[in-house]
């Protein structure tokens, strides 16, 4: 494979080894991201895909944050998408069946069902 596409595939396996050595040197990584969205998933009001921005000022903090650490390819977009997907914004437009299927456990922390056939 051409070593400019591995670049991201290479960043991805380094922020999980550096997370967990942040969280075997006393630095746990999951406060890390959690604490700066005030601990629980940030529900936004979105009415239509075109109101979901690329990017937030929260990504654009952590992703100066990881890169003060040594992490790469962790750009505001990249980990606006990443804070998508982990749980951390929920973008879902309102009126979307997924929005309100992901409930809160009692630490605040997302719970996403499986989906349900039918």
């Amino acid at each position: 494979m051409h070593r400019a596409r591995r670049a991201p595939e290479d960043s991805a396996a380094d922020i999980a080894v550096q997370g967990s050595d942040a969280d075997h040197d006393g630095g746990e990584f999951s406060p890390f991201v959690w604490d700066p969205a005030g601990g629980a998933p940030i529900r936004n009001e979105r009415h239509s895909m075109g109101e979901i921005p690329a990017k937030s000022p929260l990504s654009e903090s952590i992703s100066a944050a990881l890169k003060q650490r040594g992490f790469k390819f962790v750009g505001p977009v990249i980990v606006y998408a990443w804070m998508q997907g982990a749980g951390i914004v929920n973008d879902h437009v309102v009126g979307c069946f997924r929005r309100d299927l992901l409930p809160l456990d009692p630490s605040g922390t997302a719970v996403d069902p499986p989906l349900r056939a039918g």
